[in-house]
């Protein structure tokens, strides 16, 4: 469990508003998701194409720390958490896709989790020398799941301007719920996956690191590692390369699944693309890149896959295009 630091106030400008939601059933069933929309891409900058969406008073953010310490003070941490009745949370930690905590609470330390966080709100700071910002979060909705393959979801409202952090672009009704996890940070310019001792990252529905976890590749299956997540976020973004550069466009549907079954072809008779590991692409059958230009050259000396592309070695993740 890690302890929130809490900060000189004195820069502190933003004002707390307060917004009347709360959690409802439908929350928790909405997120409910056939295999078509967990595989489609969608219209916008949500599409795969992008690494997350993240955004809260102009501010784009994914890797945000329990204390300034772990960053020198350059960097996003949490400033502070209060819960919806002024309770000041003293530690956060997620638990297999679940949000838990401790709260002062006289005269002592209790725990908390989970629901007890809906209309928490949250200070983040982020510095980058030489300025310094404070965004403020409230999280608005929780619903909890219980399915092995996906994590508990949540939905932040900006309080700068009363909007979801999650961007609303795209067709899928889950596109504005947020995945939290914590010890491993993606590096949004390279697509590596890292382990991040004492981070907690947003991951948004309608991106592909969010997509990646909700297709059941979450870097802390046992089975899974965070190759399988990171080989996820590559597929999902035609990353042939591993370097993080992507070859997709908005819109190009692509049927997807693993070596260990946690997600299937719905059509294993479609065309196959390629097999994807955490570096890239392991084979490829496809003769263009998924936005229709040339391949890269990276895949000049990848050997051919098989019809079923999982059956490639090195493949964790294939890919078909239907």
């Amino acid at each position: 469990m890690s302890s929130i630091h809490t900060f000189a106030k004195a820069l502190k400008t933003a004002a707390i508003i307060t917004l009347a939601v709360t959690a409802c059933d439908h929350e928790q069933e909405e997120f409910a998701l056939s295999d078509a929309e967990a595989i489609e891409q969608r219209d916008g900058p949500g599409d795969g194409v992008i690494f997350n969406t993240n955004v809260a008073d102009g501010e784009a953010f994914s890797r945000v720390h329990y204390d300034s310490n772990d960053v020198g003070y350059v960097g996003a941490w949490i400033e502070e958490i209060r819960l919806s009745d002024g309770t000041l949370v003293q530690g956060i930690d997620i638990v297999n896709g679940r949000l838990t905590g401790t709260a002062y609470v006289w005269p002592g330390i209790v725990p908390v989790s989970d629901l007890d966080f809906i209309d928490s709100e949250w200070t983040i700071a982020i510095f980058a020398f030489p300025s310094y910002k404070e965004v403020n979060l409230k999280l608005t909705a929780y619903a909890k799941d219980g399915n092995v393959g996906y994590w508990d979801h949540m939905k932040f409202i900006d309080l700068a301007t009363n909007q979801p952090t999650c961007s609303d672009e795209g067709s899928l009704v889950n596109k504005r719920w947020v995945h939290l996890f914590d010890d491993f940070a993606v590096d949004e310019q390279t697509g590596d996956v890292t382990s991040a001792t004492g981070a907690v990252t947003f991951a948004c529905r309608n991106g592909a690191m969010g997509k990646s976890l909700a297709m059941g590749w979450s870097p802390y299956r046992p089975q899974n590692g965070r190759n399988r997540y990171e080989a996820g976020i590559r597929a999902i973004r035609a990353d042939y390369c591993g370097t993080g550069e992507s070859f997709t466009v908005a819109g190009t549907p692509i049927d997807v699944a693993d070596d260990l079954g946690i997600t299937s072809f719905s059509n294993p008779g479609a065309a196959t693309e390629a097999g994807y590991h955490e570096g890239g692409a392991s084979c490829i059958s496809a003769s263009t890149a998924r936005d229709g230009g040339a391949l890269p050259s990276c895949t000049n000396g990848l050997p051919a896959c098989p019809a079923n592309p999982l059956n490639d070695p090195g493949a964790l993740i294939g890919v078909k295009l239907p």
